[in-house]
């Protein structure tokens, strides 16, 4: 049990490093190419998927940590909900209202779409330093 439970979450992380970099590119894309609707369907698609591998990532991996009997004195582990709520916290606060006001047409798309890419740059970086931290285990 055990065993599945660290290969299906190791497998949902690199999932989430799949859709997050696929978003990323969409928008890199976007922002060189201009605002299209079919874009933007993609990024809505997109950004569902996120949240959900990025919920089967957290579950699994509390599912890794009971089941295995960690200690819940080791550091990597408080430094992975940490990274799970980080990531989470970026896709609601920061990632989602550019979508949305991007989708809404209210507002100008060239103010928004840069502060989405950053946004999504940081998603990345912090996606690809927590599948660094999975295989290192360095604490």
């Amino acid at each position: 049990m055990l065993s599945g439970l660290l290969h299906s979450h190791s497998g949902f992380a690199y999932l989430l490093f799949l859709v997050a970099s696929v978003s990323l590119f969409v928008g890199l894309v976007t922002m060189f190419a201009g605002v299209k609707p079919g874009l933007l369907k993609l990024v809505s698609v997109l950004r569902v998927v996120e949240t959900a591998v990025g919920g089967l990532i957290g579950l699994t991996g509390l599912g890794v940590l009971f089941v295995g009997k960690y200690a819940l004195g080791v550091a990597w582990v408080w430094l992975g909900l940490l990274v799970v709520l980080i990531q989470a916290l970026l896709l609601a606060r920061g990632v989602k209202p550019v979508h949305n006001a991007l989708e809404s047409g209210t507002t100008d798309p060239a103010s928004v779409v840069g502060r989405g890419v950053a946004l999504e740059a940081i998603h990345w970086m912090l996606i690809t330093g927590a599948i660094a931290l999975m295989h290192v285990k360095p604490f």
